[in-house]
């Protein structure tokens, strides 16, 4: 019953998640100030593997960034 989600965001990143497999396909976007990614993929359990993650978010400048990781399931 675990989530995945990046902690320390506020509301005036005003901030959006990806999540991708490793072939590019979009799996999820999440709620960066929500209960986060629970590891499924259309209400099936997500493979236990790597998948890489995307955050969009307003830097303090006003400008949009764009920060890269990724995040490994297992089962």
């Amino acid at each position: 019953h675990d989530t995945w989600n990046i902690k320390g965001l506020t509301a005036e990143f005003d901030a959006k998640i990806f999540i991708f497999d490793r072939y590019g396909k979009l799996l999820k976007q999440i709620d960066a100030y929500g209960n986060g990614w629970d590891g499924t993929f259309n209400g099936q359990n997500a493979n236990p593997e790597t998948y890489i993650y995307l955050i969009e978010y307003l830097c303090i400048t006003g400008t949009t960034k764009i920060k890269k990781g990724s995040v490994t399931l297992i089962r």
